[in-house]
């Protein structure tokens, strides 16, 4: 039996030796019977190190300024403060409420599981964006008015590599995303590379501006 103690002021993110390979592969070391190596590990993980974990938002238990918002007859309790700085449309609607002295405010036409996710990308929780999530958040962004979650989400879609730039540029449009727009436009490194766009079936879904600004990229490629 061979142990060792992993320390992270040793190690950082390297590895100690145990035990050497040549001394494995020694049959007078003992490692061999029937000319087999079996290795059995077993690993006891005291204490991590560098690996944050993210805070864990509960909208099912009120808090002290939360009010419940009814989503397809779920009780989501939000901060009233919160959402008031983040949105026009919380302040109108929770300035309705307080006159009308409801104890809880119906919203229509959405999911749980949509709003859900549209109030983690809002709050500071460290819950990712995904292919299946940015569509529906994009969605009802425009109706909330919610800027953190529609930064978060043009973010996603500046990096991922799961949309291709016509995709992209499209979206931008339908959401009035300057900044994808302008970093699809730049991606574009070779004047074949932005007429390749007009073979992708999202051109004619490209407004005239679109078509200029692609356009004017050719013209600064050829310089």
């Amino acid at each position: 039996q061979v142990s060792n103690n992993f320390h992270i002021a040793e190690v950082q993110w390297g590895k100690i030796e145990a035990v050497l390979f040549s001394d494995i592969v020694d049959a007078q070391k003992g490692f061999i019977l029937d000319d087999k190596v079996l290795v059995e590990a077993h690993v006891s993980v005291k204490a991590v190190k560098g690996i944050k974990k993210g805070f864990q938002f509960d909208f099912s238990k009120a808090g002290p300024d939360s009010i419940a918002l009814n989503v397809a007859g779920e009780k989501l309790y939000v901060s009233k403060e919160f959402l008031a700085i983040e949105s026009p449309f919380f302040v109108d609607l929770f300035k309705k409420d307080n006159d009308d002295k409801e104890s809880e405010i119906e919203l229509k036409d959405v999911s749980v599981k949509d709003f859900t996710e549209l109030l983690l990308a809002t709050y500071p929780s460290n819950k990712a964006i995904t292919a299946d999530t940015y569509k529906s958040l994009l969605e009802l962004v425009e109706r909330f008015k919610l800027q953190r979650a529609m930064d978060k989400a043009e973010t996603y879609l500046i990096k991922t590599k799961k949309q291709t730039v016509s995709a992209k540029l499209v979206l931008s449009e339908e959401y009035k995303l300057a900044k994808l727009q302008l970093h699809c436009i730049h991606s574009l490194e070779t004047v074949e590379a932005v007429k390749a766009l007009e073979s992708t079936p999202e051109f004619k879904k490209f407004s005239e501006d679109l078509k200029n600004a692609l356009f004017t990229r050719i013209l600064a490629l050829i310089k």
